[in-house]
């Protein structure tokens, strides 16, 4: 709902291009190598597509930690504040992040409608970072009460595709699902796969979520805190 509302005021779905930018290059190979592997697919041509995928892999993959926010109550906040208000909130959220994203020496991907894309190469800062994060809401909110944030986090981990301004994997289909469609207001929900990345101590913050077919996962995640 929100990136078509977005789509239609017209160029504000990238509400933090201005601040972002330095973390975008200017072009990514990735489109014509994928335009390659289509041709050559549609040949028939099995060892050319494996030997291009391998490729593209030592190219542009890696391990990664992601993490992906999602605002809560999109609908009960545009209702109290109107739309306006909302990207208002959206923009408070960024001004909040990006110098603890910088602190932390991760990076942030982009601003995809009210949803923060960031990686580090360390979980475990990555974790320091969403825990860092949900405090500066809470004591933003406690600053602000009649402009509250609520915000879920999602994190994952493991090979992905980084083109610069714009990353591609499990971790980030895992992270995404976690932080917009499990996720609630102040919560950091992590999947398996980011969890055993932890050191043993860090580990030991992140419990696992009971039921999780309940929260909408058919994986298992954990709750950190």
């Amino acid at each position: 709902m929100l990136r078509r509302v977005l789509l239609l005021l017209g160029g504000a779905s990238c509400l933090a291009c201005a601040t972002a930018t330095a973390t975008v290059p200017k072009s990514s190979p990735l489109p014509e190598l994928l335009d390659r592997r289509v041709a050559l697919d549609d040949a028939g041509k099995a060892a050319e597509v494996a030997a291009l995928d391998a490729q593209i892999r030592a190219q542009l993959e890696r391990p990664l930690a992601v993490m992906i926010t999602d605002l809560s109550g999109f609908t009960a906040t545009t209702k109290r504040l109107g739309i306006l208000g909302f990207l208002s909130q959206v923009r408070r959220l960024v001004h909040l992040a990006l110098p603890l994203i910088t602190q932390h020496g991760a990076r942030l991907i982009k601003v995809d409608a009210d949803d923060l894309f960031v990686v580090h190469e360390s979980p475990e800062a990555l974790l320091g970072l969403a825990r860092a994060l949900q405090a500066a809401i809470a004591a933003h909110n406690q600053r602000a009460p009649e402009r509250t944030l609520g915000l879920a986090v999602g994190l994952g981990f493991g090979p992905t595709l980084d083109e610069g301004h714009d990353v591609w994997g499990d971790s980030v289909n895992t992270a995404s699902r976690l932080g917009e469609d499990v996720g609630r207001a102040d919560e950091v929900l992590a999947t398996d796969a980011f969890v055993q990345a932890l050191p043993e101590a860090a580990r030991a913050s992140c419990t696992a979520v009971e039921k999780p077919a309940e929260r909408g996962s058919k994986e298992p995640f954990f709750s950190c805190r």
